[in-house]
């Protein structure tokens, strides 16, 4: 909430050249930190709390191949860039494969904690970072220093975050030697790792091609549109992830874990649906209220495309859950990957003659073809009774969202409010026996 807040208001201050360069960085920062992660934060669960005594030598894998990934996918990022980019975006980028460095290494020593039980660090630090985030660049931007001077910053406040991880780590964890290490890199590691981390890179590419491919101003305007939804969408899916160890109970003792999801699942449409139909009937509304009327001219046409990802984006990371709990880490990595190459293939010629809407256009297809697929490979079902309050939360959800696109402006948003609540209402009633259903033998 904090970082979504601060970008809004930045986007407020800043030119849009200097936004452009700002969002390559922050871009290139994504797309490394999802692939290099490889599946290590997952594993390191799966492990520690299974057998507490290799956090230590569990941690240091996972360091391994983290830090080894990110530095061959940013050095070859970095080395394509040096041949399309400007200078100034080139820079933005280098940083955001350094700032990638230390979040995945602040995120491996969270993940290594908070699987032992030890979550006050983190729920210290990381609030504690991004306030210190906001107060330094704040620093910066009003003292008239552009946008790699703000990456620089967020560089700083991950390296400090990493370093007092590491240092709790080495302190507590280092004295304990088991006498046979667990091996991080098995089979099902290496499968639930490529799988996700193509999953959380497919709906990326089309931004990194249009990163290296359009101007500035081009990325500026995709990114006030779609970096608002792609947090939305990753705060849904986040939320979805807590669900895995039900899920996967669900898998081991017969029950249906695409039952539950498909719950989970029809709740996140009926929440995002009227602000969704609000931004695609009327886009400009939406832009001009959050960044002032005019000041990027192709955002409204991209917000129009890419609203609908909103509900796709988090269909597919539940769709992805539910398969990681039935074992099938293999057809998600092949269907993910499909998307991928599809998202690429589309995205360079639309790019190429759109620029920034041809982006939108090349993500909306691909995450809703991708998403289709993984639901139902998955198995994702409603489950039984979910039928009619699932109607009438759709009907609130079109009637509200429709009705804020032909109202004025600053009566809309409460529209969309009022409608999102009374959806999310009827929804979270419907699930609660679906969250509640089950037992989890925690370790």
């Amino acid at each position: 909430v904090i970082g979504i807040g601060w970008f809004l208001v930045l986007a407020r201050v800043l030119d849009a050249g200097e936004l452009g360069v700002l969002s390559a960085g922050l871009v290139a920062f994504a797309a490394v930190s999802v692939v290099g992660d490889l599946g290590t934060t997952w594993s390191i669960a799966r492990i520690v709390t299974a057998d507490p005594d290799q956090a230590w030598p569990v941690y240091r894998q996972a360091v391994a191949v983290r830090m080894t990934a990110i530095v061959v996918i940013g050095s070859a990022l970095v080395a394509i860039g040096a041949a399309l980019v400007e200078r100034r975006v080139l820079l933005a980028i280098a940083i955001g494969v350094g700032i990638a460095v230390f979040s995945g290494l602040a995120e491996l020593g969270m993940s290594t904690l908070r699987s032992l039980g030890a979550i006050r660090m983190e729920a210290l630090a990381l609030p504690a970072e991004r306030l210190g985030f906001v107060a330094l660049a704040s620093v910066v931007v009003a003292s008239g220093r552009g946008a790699n001077a703000v990456l620089l910053v967020y560089l700083f406040t991950n390296a400090v975050t990493a370093a007092l991880t590491f240092r709790r780590l080495h302190r507590d964890l280092r004295p304990i030697t088991p006498a046979d290490p667990a091996r991080l890199w098995s089979t099902e590691t290496r499968r639930v790792g490529v799988a996700f981390a193509v999953l959380a890179l497919g709906p990326r590419a089309n931004a990194l091609v249009l990163v290296m491919l359009a101007s500035r101003l081009e990325v500026a305007d995709y990114s006030v549109a779609a970096r608002p939804v792609e947090q939305l969408a990753l705060t849904v899916i986040g939320f979805g992830t807590t669900m895995l160890p039900l899920l996967r109970n669900d898998a081991e003792t017969g029950a249906d874990p695409g039952s539950r999801v498909g719950g989970i699942a029809a709740a996140v449409v009926v929440a995002a649906l009227p602000g969704v139909l609000w931004v695609t009937l009327d886009p400009s509304a939406a832009i001009d209220l959050l960044y002032g009327a005019g000041r990027y001219p192709g955002a409204p046409l991209v917000l129009s495309l890419v609203a609908i990802v909103t509900i796709t984006w988090p269909l597919r990371g539940l769709a992805g859950i539910v398969m990681v709990a039935r074992e099938r880490a293999a057809d998600l990595a092949r269907i993910s990957l499909a998307g991928l190459c599809l998202n690429l293939v589309a995205a360079i010629p639309l790019v190429a003659f759109h620029g920034a809407a041809g982006a939108a256009a090349a993500l909306l297809v691909t995450d809703l073809v991708t998403a289709i697929a993984l639901l139902v490979r998955a198995g994702v079902s409603l489950p039984a009774g979910f039928e009619r309050p699932l109607a009438a939360a759709v009907a609130i959800a079109a009637i509200s969202g429709s009705a804020a696109a032909v109202a004025p402006l600053l009566v809309a948003p409460v529209i969309v409010g009022v409608g999102t609540l009374l959806a999310v209402g009827i929804g979270l009633r419907a699930n609660r026996s679906v969250a509640r259903t089950g037992e989890v033998q925690w370790a």
